[in-house]
């Protein structure tokens, strides 16, 4: 990989990459995001589920400084929006929507071991596209290779941490499982995230959240449940937020919890970040308050991978 870059950037520069995945293997991402990867050869594009909604693409790295090659594993978010006037488009956009919001808990179960209960839509996910990923990974010869390094942003970073199980339980000859969470919706229950740590995949698990970023508290976490801290508040618009996130309250399962560390972003311009290892309760304190204020459209871009993500990653001067 690219010596000009850390690995937190470049494996936000995947993530981004894996939305240029399209409908029929098309892959082309702009060379911005593509070439810090310093990838050996194309990645190879996966698509699946109903209308090709679960994506991403697998590649392998040139030796970075060290000496060390990764294989490559990147999940593509949920579709951001459709094109006009194309109904396979509309209805591929509807339904990743819908499967983000399948929230009820279901157990996974991998080689008959029940390792427990995950998020039925991001399990759905990635029961679509694992065997095109598995033949890609059955291929590699892993005495080659320092490990994997797994990433995805918003529904694809939920993805990622599935995919480590998966990883563990399919590839024990893979020296080292390290994942790349931004922006990542919850997961798994508690079992889950027992399981996920003696399996030490929360030592090399980092999850990225930017400050006003609502989608890291959903669904409802058994530790702090947004829900229940919802702002009292006489502003109009944050009255409007409150009423509409009590409606999807209705809607969402709780019970969930966090896997891995936090590296939480914190500053409110991402072109002049600082990134604080932690800093749960600044970030829980701060969602609270734009709401409070009813800061709809910054709680909204906050969320953004290129517009948010990648500036506060990528700091101007």
């Amino acid at each position: 990989m690219s010596t000009q870059y850390t690995i937190p950037q470049r494996m936000l520069d995947a993530a981004i990459c894996a939305y240029s995945v399209k409908a029929g293997d098309s892959f082309e991402p702009l060379p911005l995001y593509l070439d810090p990867l310093g990838l050996d050869g194309p990645a190879v594009p996966f698509n699946g589920g109903k209308h090709d909604i679960d994506a991403g693409f697998v590649g392998k790295t040139q030796s970075d400084q060290d000496g060390q090659r990764w294989v490559i594993l990147s999940f593509r978010g949920t579709l951001g929006s459709w094109q006009w006037g194309n109904l396979e488009s509309f209805l591929a956009f509807l339904d990743d929507w819908l499967q983000d919001d399948d929230s009820r808990q279901v157990p996974m179960v991998i080689k008959g071991e029940h390792i427990g209960n995950v998020e039925q839509g991001f399990l759905r996910a990635l029961q679509c596209v694992w065997p095109l990923i598995q033949a890609q990974l059955d291929e590699v010869d892993w005495s080659s290779f320092a490990g994997i390094q797994i990433t995805g942003h918003s529904k694809g970073a939920a993805m990622t941490f599935l995919a480590a199980a998966m990883v563990r339980r399919y590839y024990p000859q893979a020296a080292s499982i390290h994942v790349h969470a931004y922006a990542a919706p919850l997961a798994g229950d508690a079992d889950f995230a027992s399981w996920y740590g003696k399996e030490t995949l929360s030592a090399t698990t980092t999850r990225y959240q930017r400050v006003n970023d609502i989608v890291p508290f959903l669904p409802p976490s058994e530790i702090w449940n947004l829900f229940h801290h919802l702002p009292w508040t006489f502003h109009p618009e944050g009255i409007a937020i409150e009423a509409s996130l009590k409606l999807l309250s209705l809607q969402l399962y709780g019970g969930y919890v966090e896997v891995g560390s936090l590296h939480g972003l914190v500053t409110a311009n991402p072109k002049n970040s600082t990134m604080i290892h932690g800093a749960e309760e600044f970030l829980q304190h701060a969602i609270q308050h734009a709401i409070y204020l009813g800061n709809g459209s910054e709680i909204a871009s906050a969320h953004s991978a290129i517009d948010s993500y990648w500036p506060a990653l990528f700091p101007k001067e």
